[in-house]
């Protein structure tokens, strides 16, 4: 039976993080000119750091005064550039923010340095929770390779907060798993800011995403194609209405605190129809849009989902099947090992093969020579694998 892990791994998130969120003071939209942050702990001691976006900025935001901008242009990010990513594309309100904070920051991280930390922000806050979260994580990168000290990587959740960046971007955080492991984003299917940015534009999303109801129930997405399949149903029933007209804000400590207390529920298998009730994978990958209200979710965006999970599984096998090979190895260098040490006290194991007469047999000798032949075949195509 193949199953979808997502499901499992969203009541993990609503079950142990957002629980720790939850009884913290959730960022409220600020009523000041700029932006603003504070550090709550959480009952298991956790720091939780909030960061809070004003109204005018969300007004600029909605009116259209922001979008993607080159982080050519925007020094003061280029420590997310790789050399497979020199430049990448970002809205224009995160660069912002950054910029408009940078030195605040500076003094933060020296703050926060080796706390365990959760970085929130609601909204346009997230933005600012975003790259934050991305410099603390470059920071501990430099520090891992020099060596120095022991590194604790912080968490970010976001709520509601529109996509922030292009394909560039997101495939810098995907080619750092510490990276993208660390990123959460919390949107309501009823957010009309959160889904500002689908598949129509040259956003990409990242990470994982839990998507929930005002209704409590929830479902949670890493593939980027069924991120921005969820964020179009959206936007379409955002397009009826103005979203400058709607308030743009959710009150997320109460859907949060309705997922909370339904973190058990799961579709009815025998609803479905009987070609997606007989794959156990694609029933699961069905169950997950129709937890969030989703109903006529494209057939071939289910089937090249089912795929996608098909070929993670196929890779997963291969790497257990490596780590076997590989504690075969270990097995086979311990046995030449306990040999050569056998011998050292005598002429020397090389003279004591030779003079072995039932060297020929199947002997602790014999043994050792096809202990030798293994080794010598895995290294062989394990380099050849690394060519």
């Amino acid at each position: 039976m193949e199953f979808c892990s997502e499901v499992e791994l969203g009541n993990h998130f609503v079950a142990t993080i957002l629980d720790v969120l939850i009884s913290c003071k959730l960022g409220a939209i600020s009523d000041q000119t700029s932006l603003n942050y504070n550090i709550y702990t959480g009952p298991s001691g956790i720091q939780v750091l909030d960061f809070q976006c004003s109204r005018a900025y969300i007004t600029k935001f909605l009116n259209g005064e922001f979008d993607l901008v080159s982080s050519e242009n925007h020094k003061v990010v280029n420590f997310i550039s790789t050399d497979d990513n020199p430049t990448f594309l970002i809205n224009k309100a995160a660069v912002e923010f950054f910029e408009h904070l940078h030195k605040d920051l500076e003094e933060l991280k020296n703050n926060v340095k080796g706390k365990k930390l959760v970085i929130t922000g609601l909204s346009l806050g997230g933005y600012i929770a975003i790259l934050f979260t991305l410099w603390l994580h470059h920071g501990n990168d430099n520090k891992r390779m020099s060596g120095s000290e022991k590194t604790t990587r912080p968490i970010c959740i976001t709520f509601g907060s529109p996509l922030i960046g292009d394909k560039a971007f997101e495939s810098v955080i995907s080619k750092h798993p510490e990276w993208k492991s660390s990123f959460l984003s919390v949107v309501s299917t009823t957010d009309p800011f959160a889904c500002f940015y689908s598949s129509d534009t040259s956003y990409k999303p990242f990470g994982t995403f839990l998507f929930c109801t005002l209704l409590g129930w929830h479902t949670t997405f890493e593939d980027g194609e069924a991120i921005l399949a969820v964020l179009n149903k959206m936007a379409s029933s955002r397009s009826r209405s103005d979203p400058r007209s709607s308030r743009p804000m959710h009150d997320y400590m109460n859907e949060l605190s309705l997922v909370r207390s339904k973190i058990f529920h799961r579709g009815v298998i025998c609803e479905l129809p009987n070609e997606v009730n007989s794959n156990s994978l694609k029933a699961g990958i069905t169950l997950q849009f129709r937890d969030i209200g989703i109903f006529d979710m494209s057939p071939d965006l289910i089937n090249k989902l089912v795929e996608g999970k098909r070929e993670k599984m196929t890779k997963s096998m291969g790497t257990l099947s490596d780590e076997k090979k590989l504690n075969k190895m270990k097995i086979d260098m311990a046995f030449m090992e306990l040999f050569i040490s056998s011998m050292r006290s005598g002429a020397g194991y090389y003279d004591c093969y030779k003079s072995d007469p039932k060297r020929e047999e199947k002997s602790f000798h014999y043994q050792i020579i096809e202990s030798h032949g293994r080794l010598n075949q895995y290294w062989e195509e394990f380099v050849k694998k690394r060519n």
